[in-house]
C-alpha cells in the first residue's frame, strides 16, 4: 500500500508463490480446475441472469490470504446500459473483510466505478476504467483474511449480471489495512454545514480516493455562478476545528483549475461534465493520506459570483447544491460499523434531472 500504482511494473517479473485464481458466472468458486463445466468446456453460462429485483447474491466466498486485483462488472437492462441510470446507482456492491459482519464497502457499483448521477462514459484511469459504456473496471488492490462480496439489486425491475474477479492466494497481508468504501448522498447540502464526504473514522489508515457527484441547483442568486469554490479539509489525528490538510477550491483538489472540462488523467479526472451535473475522481496514489488515530474528510459548498463585488473574500458564497460521493481508504480491522446507508428513494431522487427543481421544493 505504500508504493506507487507503477511500482507494479518492475515487479511483473518478479517469481512468487502465489495462486492465481478467477471467479465468475463459469467458476462461481474459483476452485482449480473448475471453471466452464456447466457448458462441459463450451459456453455455458456466463451471466446472472435473470438477476431478479429484490435479491441479493454472494459473487465471492473466499478463504485466504490473499489479494482482489481486478473486478470486472456489466450490467443489462432493457432501458439499455447508457440510460438506465437507477440501475447504476440502486444495484449496491458490499464486500466483508475477514470475521467481520458488516461490511467495509457499502457503495451504489455506478458510483463506486468512478462516475456518479447514474451515469456512464468512457473513462481510463490509474484505479477505475469503463472501457465502452457497459463494462466497469476496479483495479484497487483489495488485500483479505477472508473476503465475502455480494451484488444486491435495489433497481425494482430485472436486470442481468455479468462479472469476474481476479485475485490470488498465499499474499502476505499481515501489515496491510482492509478496503473500505463508504457512499453518501445530500440532495440538497445542509445549510451552514460542510459536506462531509467521509465522516470521522477511528483506526489507523490510509485516505486513497474520493468521487464526487454535484449536482448545480441554479436557483435564485445561484443561477450562472461557479459551484466549485469550496475547499476540500482533511481533519487528521486529533485535529478539531481546524484540518492539517486543505487545499483552495473543489477543482483544484481534483487537480484541475478554474473550472473543469472534460477530461481523466491516471490520479484525478473529470469524465462527466453536462449542464448542471459534474463527475470526479482523485486518487491518492502519489500522495496517499495516513491517519494514526482517526480521519475525518469534508468539502466547503460554495460558490463564486463575480458580479457582486471587487473584493474576492466577498463573493465566496454559499450554495445549496445536490453533493453524492465515495471516500475509499484502507484501515486496520476491527472498523466501525459504516454510517447508515442511504435508501433507493434517496440514492435515486432526480438522477434524471439537469437543473434540480424538485430537490428544491420547501427551501423558500
Amino acid at each position: 500500500m505504500k508504493k506507487s500504482m507503477i511500482s507494479h511494473l518492475p515487479n511483473l517479473p518478479n517469481l512468487r508463490n502465489l495462486e492465481s485464481r478467477c471467479i465468475s458466472p463459469e467458476n462461481p468458486t474459483g476452485a482449480k480446475g473448475k471453471g466452464a463445466m456447466e457448458g462441459d468446456g463450451w459456453k455455458g453460462s456466463p451471466f446472472v441472469r435473470p438477476f431478479p429485483k429484490d435479491t441479493t447474491v454472494t459473487v465471492a466466498d473466499i478463504n485466504g490470504p490473499g489479494m482482489i486485483r481486478h473486478i470486472w462488472f456489466a450490467l443489462g437492462t432493457e432501458k439499455g446500459a447508457a440510460e438506465d441510470y437507477e440501475a447504476c446507482r440502486n444495484v449496491i456492491l458490499r464486500c466483508y473483510w475477514d470475521d467481520q459482519e458488516h461490511p467495509s464497502v457499502e457503495c451504489p457499483v455506478g458510483d463506486f466505478f468512478g462516475i456518479a448521477h447514474g451515469r456512464r462514459r468512457v473513462f481510463t484511469s490509474a484505479l477505475m476504467t469503463n472501457t465502452n459504456g457497459a463494462a466497469m473496471n476496479s483495479y484497487l488492490p483489495m488485500p483479505f483474511g477472508a473476503a465475502r462480496i455480494t451484488i444486491e439489486n435495489d433497481t425494482g425491475y430485472q436486470t442481468d449480471l455479468a462479472y469476474f474477479i481476479n485475485y490470488t492466494l498465499g499474499d502476505d497481508v499481515s501489515e496491510s489495512g482492509r478496503l473500505h468504501a463508504l457512499f453518501k448522498r445530500e440532495n440538497p447540502v445542509t445549510a451552514g454545514a460542510d459536506y462531509a464526504i467521509l465522516p470521522r473514522i477511528e483506526g489507523r489508515g490510509i485516505y486513497v480516493g474520493t468521487i464526487l457527484g454535484v449536482r448545480a441547483l441554479n436557483h435564485g442568486d445561484h443561477i450562472d455562478m461557479w459551484w466549485g469554490e469550496g475547499e476540500v479539509k482533511m481533519y487528521v489525528d486529533g485535529d478539531d476545528r481546524y484540518p492539517t490538510i486543505v487545499g483552495s477550491g473543489t477543482e483544484d483538489y481534483f487537480c484541475s483549475a478554474s473550472g473543469f472540462e472534460l477530461h481523466a488523467t491516471p490520479y484525478s479526472g473529470a469524465p462527466y461534465c453536462h449542464g448542471s451535473l459534474f463527475s470526479c475522481y482523485r486518487w491518492h496514489i502519489a500522495d496517499p493520506v495516513y491517519f494514526q488515530s482517526d480521519l475525518r474528510v469534508e468539502v466547503q459548498h460554495m460558490g463564486n459570483d463575480m458580479r457582486l463585488i471587487d473584493d474576492p473574500r466577498k463573493r465566496y458564497i454559499e450554495r445549496i447544491d445536490d453533493y453524492a460521493s465515495v471516500a475509499f481508504w484502507y484501515q486496520d480491522l476491527p472498523s466501525q460499523t459504516l454510517p447508515e446507508f442511504p435508501d433507493r428513494r434517496d440514492r435515486s431522487a432526480d438522477l434524471g434531472l439537469q437543473s434540480g427543481e424538485a430537490a428544491l421544493e420547501g427551501l423558500g
